[in-house]
């Protein structure tokens, strides 16, 4: 289907009030906004070309009027999205802006990072339950759904730390919330790219 937006003026308000109240400047307050847009996409293993962080960076600050392709039932609504080690030839999304077609916007998949094992480090230290002590503990994924409310810890496949209060959780994967700029902000997290999950409590009992 074709979607066109139209805001009316209203994403400058928008910004402008965003702005004020999270003490910044508008083109701060959206650089912000856009860096959180970022980290959600690299919680899911993928980053945003050029093109598509600039026009998403144009419209929170100006609106106007988009016009995209959606298609509600493909991954990421239709954005294409480049497997790794392939070129985006012919990956573009069919959006406009302002009447004018914008090129080269597209997800690419984000290539894993492989640590090297250090023959010589030691083994590390695995804090030990201690009912008097509150701090990081080590909970499996698959009884994630116990901890929803709680503050989590969340290591990804890319070594990416996602930090933040658990929202929900699902089969397939974890949202976590965020506060930037004054509000929170949800990352939703695939469940097989979660290699660490810890939650912040107090120890149990031994």
């Amino acid at each position: 289907m074709t979607v066109t937006l139209r805001d009316g003026g209203l994403m400058r308000r928008v910004a402008a009030y965003c702005a004020r109240e999270a003490g910044l400047e508008p083109s701060a307050w959206a650089d912000q906004t856009l860096a959180a847009f970022q980290q959600g996409l690299d919680a899911r293993g993928l980053n945003a070309s050029r093109q598509l962080l600039a026009l998403y960076r144009q419209w929170l600050l100006e609106g106007g009027e988009i016009t995209v392709a959606v298609q509600p039932q493909a991954p990421a609504l239709g954005i294409p999205i480049v497997p790794v080690g392939e070129e985006p030839e012919g990956a573009e999304w069919t959006v406009a802006y302002n009447g004018a077609t914008v090129p080269d916007v597209f997800l690419r998949e984000a290539e894993p990072v492989l640590a090297e094992p250090d023959p010589g480090a030691a083994e590390p230290a695995v804090q030990q339950e201690n009912p008097e002590v509150q701090g990081w503990y080590a909970a499996s994924v698959e009884n994630a759904s116990q901890w929803i409310g709680r503050q989590v810890r969340v290591t990804l496949s890319n070594d990416n730390v996602v930090e933040g209060r658990l929202v929900s959780v699902s089969e397939r994967e974890l949202e976590v919330a965020r506060v930037v700029a004054g509000g929170e902000v949800a990352y939703p997290m695939l469940a097989r790219a979660i290699t660490g999950f810890e939650v912040w409590r107090r120890g149990r009992k031994q």
